[in-house]
C-alpha cells in the first residue's frame, strides 16, 4: 500500500475524512521486524483507518520489565472514522490476534500497539489517556513520532520501511544512556 500523498495533489491531507491520530507500535519477541510489519498490514486494512506516514525503524532497550530482549519501534500517523475509544478496541484485537497477553502490562510481547495521539483530543478515561501518559519520557516513542507529526517531515518519496525494507540494516539505534 503506497501511503505517500498523490503526485496529482488532488489528495490533501483536508480531503480525507476523519480524525488525525499517531500509533506506537513496538515488538520484543520472536521475528520483531516481521511482528511490525504484518502489525501495519493488518492496520492498513482495518476499516475505517487510512495510514498516511510511516516513521523510521528503531531498535531500544526493554524498559519497565519489558524483557531481556530489545525492542523494535514505529510510529505511523493515521486518518480514522474510528472514534478513539473505537480505535483502541481495534488496536488491542489487533494485539490479541497476534498474541499479546492481557496484563501484566509492561512484559515481553509479539506486538505493542499504543494510541499516542488522537486529534488535538486530551482524553483520560479508565481505559485510554491521551496524549499517552508517558510520551515525554520515552525518547523510543518520541524519536519515531518526530519522523511523522503532520506539519512535521516525511520523506519525499513516500519511502516506508515497514512495507519495502528487506533487512533489519534499516532499523536505527537508540540508546537510553546519557553520553
Amino acid at each position: 500500500m503506497d501511503t505517500s500523498p498523490s503526485p496529482t495533489g488532488t489528495d490533501t491531507l483536508d480531503s480525507i475524512p476523519g480524525a488525525v491520530a499517531y500509533i506506537g507500535m513496538g515488538s520484543n519477541q520472536g521475528n520483531r521486524l516481521t511482528f511490525l510489519r504484518q502489525a501495519h498490514r493488518v492496520i492498513a486494512a482495518y476499516s475505517g483507518i487510512h495510514i498516511e506516514a510511516c516513521s523510521d525503524i528503531y531498535e531500544s532497550e526493554s524498559v519497565e520489565g519489558g524483557g531481556p530482549t530489545n525492542f523494535l519501534n514505529a510510529v505511523i500517523r493515521i486518518r480514522t472514522t474510528l472514534s478513539a475509544p473505537d480505535l483502541l478496541i481495534a488496536l488491542q484485537r489487533i494485539e490479541s490476534a497476534f498474541g499479546r497477553p492481557d496484563p501484566p502490562r509492561n512484559g515481553p510481547r509479539t506486538i505493542d500497539l499504543d494510541v499516542l495521539l488522537y486529534d488535538e483530543e486530551t482524553i483520560d478515561t479508565v481505559d485510554l489517556a491521551v496524549p499517552h501518559p508517558r510520551l515525554p519520557y520515552r525518547l523510543f516513542v518520541l524519536r519515531p513520532l518526530c519522523d511523522v507529526l503532520l506539519g512535521g517531515w516525511v520523506h519525499p518519496t513516500g519511502l516506508n520501511l515497514l512495507e519495502t525494507g528487506d533487512s533489519e540494516k534499516e532499523i536505527n539505534t537508540i540508546t537510553n544512556k546519557s553520553e
